[in-house]
């Protein structure tokens, strides 16, 4: 729900957004900071499909994982996977090593979380080796979000 005096604001961001896409469609932070947007105003939903865009552009990105991370924690959804993999992005091996150990454990046939433990183990890229779970769910396009800011202007 957006209240009437910050409607105004919200539109000015989104067409902001708007612009900045049609420059670099393909910068990560954009949508971040759109999934950011989306969840100050109460869209949970939309801003983990803007948070998982920006994963499927650049796998690796931090802050998104760590934003991530933050949504689902607050929903109340197990969060660990999100959060090791945050650590060890920012040099808390240690951190993602029993993360990953105890997931592993709880979720003995997802070869995804043993190639992670793996990785982290032999001090690797995290996600070497493997397809990102964040291209098999689904996201909105690029197409989609344009369209998007177009209806909401």
């Amino acid at each position: 729900m957006i209240s009437f005096g910050f409607e105004s604001a919200y539109g000015e961001s989104l067409n902001s957004y708007r612009i900045a896409l049609e420059h670099s469609p393909r910068n990560p932070s954009i949508y971040l900071q759109k999934a950011n947007l989306e969840l100050l105003v109460g869209d949970t939903e939309k801003a983990q499909d803007y948070t998982r865009y920006a994963l499927s552009i650049k796998f690796n990105y931090t802050d998104a994982f760590f934003f991530l991370a933050n949504i689902e924690f607050e929903s109340g959804r197990n969060a660990w996977y999100f959060y090791g993999v945050t650590r060890y992005e920012v040099g808390a091996n240690e951190d993602a090593e029993f993360i990953f150990s105890a997931l592993s454990e709880k979720y003995s046939e997802n070869k995804e979380l043993k190639t992670i433990l793996s990785n982290i183990n032999n001090r690797t890229e995290v996600f070497s080796g493997i397809n990102s779970s964040f291209n098999d769910e689904p996201f909105i396009s690029n197409e989609d979000i344009l369209l998007e800011f177009d209806a909401e202007e």
